[in-house]
């Protein structure tokens, strides 16, 4: 069975009115929901940024430290008369018998 609308004017105008609340209510708990979570995404992806930059500053210095090592042995082999050079090649065996 339905109910009969209220013909009173004030009380459809208030009912309108705080339908129209409810909306604006919504959409705003909607868009700060929103607006949090985005704001997590971009704090998230700033520390990921992040690591990933420290990450590769280690790495780039653990590289120049064996490139200097490397650099220091090899003034070391060159002192004694080696360039540190490997020569690729084949050979075979002759016997004089």
């Amino acid at each position: 069975m339905r109910q009969p609308m209220h013909q009173n004017p004030l009380l459809r105008v208030l009912a309108a009115a705080g339908a129209v609340l409810l909306a604006v209510l919504a959409v705003l708990v909607g868009a700060i929901t929103l607006m949090a979570f985005l704001g997590l995404a971009v704090m998230a992806f700033i520390v990921f940024q992040l690591r990933l930059w420290w990450i590769r500053r280690r790495i780039a210095r653990t590289q120049r430290q064996r490139r200097r090592a490397g650099q220091a042995s090899g003034s070391r082999k060159r002192a004694s008369g080696s360039n540190g050079r490997v020569i690729e090649g084949e050979y075979r065996h002759h016997d004089d018998k």
